[in-house]
């Protein structure tokens, strides 16, 4: 492989590492808010929830570094996407395999993070009706009447 390319599958890489870490992150933040969901922590919940953002939009800009970087390796091979995949699935490179292991890593990450992540959505559903129909409850306290005074 040139040695320009080598360079951009060492950066893929080093960026899919990251991501991979990333995921991970995600995947067990996402645990423990169906931990805290479980458990009733519905304020550690609450800020757990609101920590994930910054992680998720650091992937997104992984995901545009190793977009970019792929489309730098097919320029620079004359070719495509595709072609790049191909170039990357041939025997005999170990830095293209290591770079399609994690990646088959990832995917399996993310796969099992949206099924856990669906579980967690379904729990905080559950759990927001449940504080709606206490509220609902609680409002009817507007209807009793004081006792009136003999």
């Amino acid at each position: 492989m040139r040695a320009d390319l080598e360079e951009l599958l060492h950066s893929l890489l080093d960026l899919h590492g990251r991501k991979l870490t990333l995921v991970e992150r995600l995947a067990r933040s996402i645990a423990d808010k169906l931990y805290y969901l479980k458990t009733g922590d519905t304020e550690r919940l609450s800020l757990a929830v609101s920590e994930d953002s910054p992680l998720i939009e650091l992937i997104d800009t992984l995901d545009f570094d190793i977009g970019a970087a792929m489309d730098r390796m097919a320029a620079i091979a004359g070719t495509d996407r595709i072609g790049v995949e191909k170039l990357l699935r041939a025997p005999g490179h170990t830095g293209a395999s290591e770079l399609l292991r994690i990646r088959a890593r990832i995917g399996d990450e993310i796969a099992n993070l949206v099924e856990v992540n669906d579980e967690l959505v379904k729990g905080m559903e559950g759990l927001s009706s449940s504080i709606l129909a206490d509220a609902e409850a609680l409002s009817r306290l507007r209807k009793v009447k004081p006792v009136s005074q003999p």
